[in-house]
């Protein structure tokens, strides 16, 4: 099979990374957060404006909500 240097090296980062929070994915994602904060560079996180700028973009809720009953069969 064909391998990647690159997605090698970034596999090997990303399992060093999350041994040293003992796999938590909380404490992995709090992590992530905090040096992008220090890195200086701006973040975008488009969930939250395209709701806000959308009016008539649904509420992900409801339709969580909607599917649960259709695959339940409520």
């Amino acid at each position: 099979m064909w391998e990647d240097e690159i997605i090698e090296e970034l596999h090997r980062i990303r399992e060093e990374h999350a041994k040293a929070f003992n796999y938590d994915v909380r404490e992995i994602c709090e992590d992530w957060r905090k040096r992008q904060k220090q890195s200086g560079r701006q973040f975008v996180t488009l969930a939250d404006e395209t709701q806000a700028n959308n009016p008539v973009a649904p509420d992900r809720s409801e339709m969580v909500g909607q599917f649960r009953e259709d695959v339940s069969g409520g």
